[in-house]
């Protein structure tokens, strides 16, 4: 469900590149208005990412947080989705512990355009009771917040001004004690950076070739290609990227950025972990990485948008079939079997380890100027239930990520 931040649904990136290693630390990491939340915690004690912010104002060039208010109290153990609801724009954590009662806990209000702050971006959990999401201000500046929602305060985490380059992608460990993220430098010819932001101390981890300049209008051919993915493994030992953006980059390190694989001659893309694995799409089908050893999933298959169940043992996935028309299916992970949910369907996200989103789709007419597939949104979503095997209609129109993660 990770993004790239620099790019909208079909935007331009950025030009070429270098590659290398470097464990120098970097400067990009503004002087914090806030409290530092994973500034070194002192001898014994334990590492925390969540302190409360300080009284200073936030300098005028660090895009400022979202507003965000919550109702209730979330429960212990509660199963939560970010999601957006019908008829409105904002991004509200949804308790589905009762799916036939779910209830709305808090609410981010949204700007996307003519913002002083736009966002949020790629919002997700922490933890199940802390959210982090990206602003930008529309001038190259980019912050990583993190809202705490039993609290209502939001502690800066990560400064980016234009000159120090576009941020692209970010992902916290497990145990949220590191923060991990790209970032793409403005010098020309530069590579994009991997940062860890651990304990008060950023390092620049290692270094890969940039994103190349890229564009569309309309449809976008690279809707069903595209992916950029920063990831960590569920146990937090390994970092991944996956970026299938025009120029392949693959790589996978260990946690303190040791590099375990490197491909950037083979286009690979879609990947997500689920259990000790890092599956994805290569050119003999879906595989997965394990421990160094890789192996073929589903020899010859193609897949698009896979989430992992938050239960393990099963992977969701869209595909299209060759007349174009999107297809939802499941595969059990330690079988390699296939279920198919229902076709006309894409984007599936596990609200729960029971219940799939997913979002419908028609055929094109001409008004919907499409270039590149003969389907389109039919402005409907779906949740599906894997016990009884029905659909039912859903007022989420999105869904940005789920609580609990994978474990």
């Amino acid at each position: 469900m990770l993004a790239v931040l620099a790019l909208t649904a079909c935007g331009s990136a950025t030009p070429t590149a270098r590659q290398g290693l470097s464990t120098t630390p970097a400067a990009i990491m503004s002087p914090s208005p806030y409290a530092n939340p994973l500034a070194s915690p002192g001898v014994g004690a334990k590492p925390s990412p969540f302190v409360s912010p300080s009284a200073v104002t936030p300098a005028p060039t660090t895009p400022k947080p979202v507003v965000f208010t919550c109702s209730s109290t979330i429960p212990i153990g509660a199963q939560l989705a970010l999601v957006s609801l019908s008829g409105s724009t904002d991004v509200v954590v949804r308790d589905l512990t009762d799916i036939s009662h779910p209830v709305s806990r808090c609410t981010f209000k949204t700007c996307f355009q003519y913002c002083v702050s736009s966002g949020p971006r790629d919002i997700r959990f922490v933890d199940g009771s802390h959210i982090s999401y990206v602003t930008n201000d529309g001038g190259g500046g980019y912050a990583i917040y993190v809202a705490d929602l039993p609290t209502g305060k939001t502690v800066l985490v990560l400064s980016v001004q234009d000159a120090q380059g576009i941020l692209m992608a970010y992902s916290w460990s497990p145990d949220a004690s590191a923060l991990v993220y790209v970032l793409q430098p403005p010098t020309t010819g530069a590579g994009m950076e991997l940062h860890r932001l651990k304990a008060g101390h950023d390092l620049v981890l290692a270094t890969m070739p940039a994103i190349p300049a890229v564009g569309c209008e309309q449809q976008c051919i690279g809707e069903d290609t595209w992916d950029f993915s920063l990831l960590f493994s569920l146990d937090g030992s390994n970092i991944s990227l996956t970026d299938s953006i025009v120029k392949p980059v693959f790589r996978i390190w260990t946690a303190d950025g040791t590099q375990l694989n490197k491909v950037d001659s083979e286009m690979r893309s879609w990947s997500v972990w689920s259990g000790n694995g890092l599956y994805y799409e290569g050119a003999a089908g879906v595989s997965v990485w394990r421990a160094g050893v890789t192996t073929t999933l589903l020899p010859g298959t193609g897949w698009i948008r896979p989430d992992a169940s938050p239960a393990g043992g099963q992977i969701a996935y869209d595909s299209r079939d060759s007349s174009g028309w999107l297809h939802v299916y499941v595969v059990e992970t330690s079988t390699a079997k296939i279920f198919e949910l229902k076709k006309a369907r894409g984007g599936p996200v596990y609200l729960t380890a029971r219940y799939v989103w997913y979002a419908g789709q028609r055929a094109c007419v001409a008004s919907d100027n499409c270039v590149a597939f003969p389907t389109t949104s039919d402005g409907r979503t779906y949740v599906y239930d894997l016990l009884n095997s029905t659909e039912s209609v859903s007022i989420i129109t999105s869904v940005s990520d789920t609580w609990p993660h994978a474990a």
